[in-house]
């Protein structure tokens, strides 16, 4: 899944989501050819419970279903979506944030109004600048995060108020801010324990 060129990455990215919805709809076959039974009722019942998940556009706990990505990756600008595959791509193959390039970096923190991408790309950008930058504008790209919070998945929302809570007890020497976004970490809910 890890995208080797930027060419087509847009079509490919559609391709591997609409794989769920797809094989969804394959797995209603064998329930049409088999005889009608209780069984065969269940698992039709089954079925269009998993379909309605996965074909319904609609977010649940911060995780969009299949159809919800496809729906925001069709209307997604063209530039953002490059940039956040090259960096996703770069990131994947093990390159440190100092290795990414600086121009993708900032085409990224310059669409972050758009809203399909806007947590993702202020991710990036404080991975980035937290690893090769200033601590104050990595303090900056932080809050930024902070304030999209609500769009994160929960254990991405755990893992940045825990970088807030070091942020302000090593930094800037708060121990009560920093006890206070601790606080906030563990009240994240359906989250892995770390």
């Amino acid at each position: 899944m890890v995208p080797r060129e930027p060419e087509g990455l847009r079509w490919k990215q559609l391709i591997t989501i609409a794989g769920g919805p797809a094989m969804t709809a394959i797995m209603f076959t064998p329930v049409l050819v088999l005889p009608w039974n209780q069984f065969t009722v269940s698992l039709c019942i089954a079925h269009a419970l998993i379909a309605a998940g996965s074909w319904i556009p609609m977010t649940i706990g911060a995780e969009a279903t299949d159809a919800k990505l496809l729906i925001r990756f069709a209307r997604a600008p063209s530039e953002s979506f490059a940039s956040i595959s090259q960096l996703w791509a770069l990131d994947h193959a093990g390159m440190k944030p100092c290795g990414w390039p600086p121009e993708a970096v900032n085409q990224l923190a310059l669409r972050t109004a758009d809203d399909t991408f806007r947590p993702v790309a202020r991710q990036y950008q404080y991975l980035y600048l937290r690893e090769c930058g200033d601590p104050s504008e990595a303090a900056v790209a932080l809050e930024s995060i902070l304030a999209v919070a609500n769009k994160l998945l929960p254990d991405n929302r755990r893992r940045y108020f825990s970088e807030a809570a070091f942020y302000q007890g090593v930094f800037r020497k708060n121990a009560a801010l920093a006890s206070e976004w601790l606080e906030e970490a563990r009240r994240v809910e359906v989250s892995l324990p770390e």
